[in-house]
C-alpha cells in the first residue's frame, strides 16, 4: 500500500464512520479497487484506522465516558448506600453498553475466520450494503407507523441491540446502522 493510497483509505474511513453505513465494507471495496490483497495488512490497516475513531470518540465524549466510569464505581463501592440518582442513572447505563458489547466481543473471537472466509470480499460487501439499506428504509417505515421517541433502554434491549451489532461484523453492514435499526 502506498502513502497515497493510505492517506485516501484514511480519509474515507474518516467519512463513513459516523454515518450509518459501513466503513469496512467501503474500506474493503476501496481496498479492492487499488487492487490491494493481502488481508494481513489490509486487516492491521483497518485496526488502525479504527483505533484511531475509537480515540478520536474516547476523546469527544471523555467527559460522558467519565461519568459513566464514576457511576459504575460508585455504585459498586457503595457498599449497599444509597447513591445519587445521577450515578445510579449512569451505572444502569454502564451496565447496559457492557451486555451490549458482550455479543460483538464472542461472536468476533469465535467466528472471525468464518466470518472472514465467507464475507471478507469485494463481491459480498455491494450485497450487504444494499440489503442493510432496504433493512433501513423498512425499519423506518415500521417506526414511522409504530414508533415513538425514547430516551432510555432496558437492559434486555441493550442486549438485543448489542446481538444486532454483532451483525457488523460482516463487512458491508453498518455497526451504527445495525444498533439504530435494532
Amino acid at each position: 500500500m502506498t502513502l497515497l493510497q493510505a492517506f485516501l483509505l484514511g480519509i474515507l474511513q474518516g467519512i463513513t464512520e459516523f454515518l450509518p453505513i459501513s466503513s469496512s465494507g467501503h474500506l474493503l471495496m476501496a481496498q479492492s479497487l487499488f487492487g490491494l490483497n493481502d488481508l494481513v495488512a489490509l486487516k492491521s490497516f483497518d485496526i488502525a484506522v479504527h483505533f484511531g475513531t475509537l480515540l478520536a470518540i474516547l476523546i469527544y465524549f471523555r467527559k460522558d465516558f467519565w461519568n459513566l466510569i464514576k457511576g459504575f464505581l460508585g455504585k459498586i463501592f457503595s457498599l449497599g448506600k444509597k447513591v445519587s440518582a445521577e450515578n445510579e442513572a449512569n451505572f444502569n447505563l454502564a451496565i447496559t453498553l457492557i451486555l451490549a458489547t458482550i455479543p460483538a466481543i464472542l461472536a468476533g473471537l469465535f467466528l472471525e475466520e468464518w466470518l472472514d472466509s465467507y464475507f471478507y470480499n469485494a463481491v459480498t460487501v455491494p450485497i450487504m450494503l444494499v440489503v442493510v439499506g432496504v433493512v433501513f428504509l423498512v425499519a423506518e417505515k415500521i417506526y414511522k407507523k409504530n414508533g415513538k421517541a425514547r430516551t432510555e433502554i432496558t437492559r434486555k434491549e441493550g442486549l438485543g441491540i448489542g446481538l444486532a451489532q454483532t451483525l457488523a461484523l460482516i463487512p458491508g453492514v453498518s455497526r451504527s446502522g445495525s444498533t439504530i435499526t435494532a
